[in-house]
């Protein structure tokens, strides 16, 4: 039995090659199709390209930091800064 997307927000965070933006590139238009909503981040290889695709598919999608290997926080969402700036 298909699951109830109409009007649920899924935040889908993809990146590196094709072969992670493409997968999630399709689930984000089917969700959509449903009737869901989608925010897409995207980080990593090919960042621009693959931001300009979501974004001619008519889905919200944003650049962010990857978290750094070995540990370590990620940097800041370039799209939404530092948490201390959006407090308030």
């Amino acid at each position: 039995m298909p699951m109830a997307t109409k009007g649920k927000h899924l935040i889908i965070a993809t990146g590196g090659t094709g072969g992670h933006f493409y997968p999630a590139l399709a689930i984000a238009l089917e969700h959509e199709r449903q009737g869901g909503v989608v925010t897409l981040l995207v980080a990593g290889h090919n960042t621009a390209r693959h931001l300009e695709t979501a974004r001619k598919a008519g889905l919200a999608a944003f650049a962010c930091s990857a978290p750094r290997r070995g540990g370590g926080a990620p940097s800041p969402c370039s799209s939404c800064g530092p948490a201390s700036a959006r407090a308030g």
